[in-house]
């Protein structure tokens, strides 16, 4: 990827045809820097076949899906820790990927469903405390890659780039959390993002005296 960034403003055309390709998900900045500049290599993108792994070989490398070229998730776990009465540290383990721009974390109550508060958070992020939690509800909290990774969430999109809007449809509430209500659609496990259903329980304070 250094070498074709660094061609990108320099070159006119670059032929690659005819290069043993392997298609797979070390392939997908590549993929990306190809659809995103077909004017400089237009002529070689209808002789560049996979070469491997077996199943893809002979397939035209710019006419893959993302998720045929790679069915891997961006977002792999997401974990709930430091449980505090009103507050939860949400972390979550990322694979690497040069599109990825950062995260929204976003959440909601059972008993509210359609109120969806979270953070919008950079690309190095891997936790962020959740506050303002209300003990005994179980909340739904979703970790979702945002930024320009070829990957959609929604097959009526072709080339979906999951991302916030120009214009900021949230409204700021508890200082760096916002009322995120146009992520619902996006709140499903899928290549993108990482779901978890969890409880805040009721913490129960008892004085035995002395």
């Amino acid at each position: 990827m250094k070498i074709l960034m660094g061609l990108e403003t320099k070159t006119k055309s670059l032929f690659i045809e005819e290069n043993p390709f392997t298609c797979n998900c070390e392939s997908q900045d590549q993929w990306i820097w190809m659809q995103e500049h077909r004017k400089i290599v237009k002529k070689g993108l209808n002789n560049l076949f996979c070469e491997h792994p077996e199943e893809l070989q002979g397939m035209l490398f710019i006419e893959l899906t993302p998720q045929k070229l790679c069915d891997l998730p961006i977002v792999i776990r997401v974990a709930i820790q430091d449980i505090q009465t009103y507050s939860v540290i949400v972390s979550w383990q990322s694979r690497n990927h040069s599109g990825l721009s950062g995260y929204q974390v976003a959440y909601f109550g059972e008993q509210n469903p359609t109120s969806i508060r979270g953070k919008i958070l950079n690309h190095t992020a891997r936790s962020t405390r959740l506050n303002h939690l209300t003990p005994g509800t179980r909340y739904y909290i979703c970790v979702i890659a945002i930024g320009n990774i070829g990957i959609s969430t929604d097959s009526s999109i072709p080339d979906a780039r999951i991302a916030t809007p120009k214009e900021n449809p949230s409204t700021s509430i508890f200082g760096d959390e916002h009322q995120l209500n146009h992520l619902r659609y996006a709140m499903n496990d899928s290549l993108t993002t990482k779901c978890t259903s969890w409880s805040k329980k009721r913490i129960l304070q008892v004085d035995l005296g002395c």
